[in-house]
């Protein structure tokens, strides 16, 4: 079947793919043009041409620009509008499926004079592009196919898993008619360095058409928080300030965070953090709830009774940490667990020390 490319928005699908491949490297060679006009003499027009009306009125030949074919060979009635007797003789070989060739004015001219056409070309940037119609896979779906034989051999997490090809992955292009499936028929992966390579048929059922050889290797990503803006010294860090994004471990410095396990929101930044810039362990720390010389309240907690009072801080602590705390009447240390903020919490035997 063959329809006129200029429905296409003015472009052949595929347009740009090998655009500006020579005729000869596409086939066209296949017609010896010197040659042509004795082979023609010789052969005569095909399919009883020669009883054809030679009184019928000349039809003035016209190129036209862009062309869609869905088959092996190029005819001079795919190129020409009005080709007369010889329109259905193969003049060149089509490109591949899903790929284009250009037809240069020159050698147009040269074939229309072979076949007696009245035709020549209004400048030398006269073209008549010829694409091969197919049925296309994309180059994700056959991605897509590596990425699931790769899960299978690395534990963990299936998304955390990043793939690096050897060379960029294509769409293969199969004729039209035929399932736009791929099958993977083999497959090898070494753990230690995480290569890999496959050996992919199109379509996936019957005889293949296209066949891909592809390698790579397979990547582990952790996922790394990271900071949606900036935030200052000693700030809290929200839920909302931080994005968990996959990152190659092999890319990591040792002490950038890894693993949502870690979780650092309610912790708080040991220095001013840039937005988009991986946490490292030393860059958060549990927030000060108790800072240096500041009041605090002591709690003392006993069995039957809890008592409070005020006193003096002598260190700076986080929840949980222990810290130095002064009777502000008997000038006495005593050190307590800070468990709030501005709070810290005493056992028994330190209320004497209080008093």
């Amino acid at each position: 079947m063959l329809r006129n490319s200029q429905d296409l928005a003015g472009k052949p699908t595929g347009y740009g793919r090998h655009m500006r491949r020579t005729a000869c490297a596409l086939g066209l060679a296949l017609v010896l043009l010197p040659q042509l006009p004795a082979a023609l003499q010789a052969a005569g027009p095909r399919d009883g041409a020669q009883n054809a009306d030679a009184s019928a009125p000349a039809t003035t030949p016209m190129l036209r620009p862009f062309v869609e074919l869905d088959n092996s060979a190029i005819h001079l009635g795919d190129v020409f509008d009005n080709a007369g007797r010889y329109a259905d003789r193969a003049i060149a070989s089509a490109p591949e499926p899903g790929e284009s060739v250009v037809l240069e004015a020159a050698w147009l001219w040269r074939v229309a004079n072979a076949y007696s056409l009245d035709w020549r070309p209004a400048s030398r940037f006269e073209t008549s592009t010829i694409h091969r119609a197919s049925t296309r896979i994309p180059a994700s779906t056959l991605a897509e196919l590596i990425h699931q034989a790769a899960a299978r051999e690395v534990s963990g997490d299936p998304d955390l898993i990043d793939l690096e090809f050897d060379a960029p992955l294509s769409d293969v292009n199969l004729a039209p008619g035929n399932e736009a499936t791929v099958r993977l028929d083999r497959w090898s992966f070494d753990p230690a360095t995480g290569r890999f390579s496959a050996n992919m048929a199109a379509p996936a059922e019957g005889a293949p058409q296209r066949m891909t050889n592809v390698s790579g290797r397979v990547h582990r990503l952790a996922l790394v928080p990271v900071p949606t803006r900036r935030i200052g010294q000693g700030e809290v860090i929200g839920r909302g300030d931080i994005d968990w994004q996959p990152m190659r471990e092999q890319n990591l410095a040792r002490s950038v965070i890894a693993g949502e396990a870690v979780d650092v929101v309610g912790m708080a930044a040991r220095r001013p953090l840039s937005a988009g810039t991986a946490l490292r362990a030393t860059d958060v720390e549990p927030p000060i709830l108790v800072e240096r010389r500041t009041n605090v309240m002591v709690v003392l907690q006993m069995p039957q009774m809890t008592l409070t009072m005020q006193g003096k801080a002598l260190d700076r602590g986080a929840l949980g940490e222990t810290v130095r705390v002064e009777n502000l009447h008997s000038k006495r240390l005593v050190e307590g667990v800070v468990s709030g903020p501005g709070k810290v919490t005493i056992d028994l035997p330190h209320a004497l020390a209080l008093r």
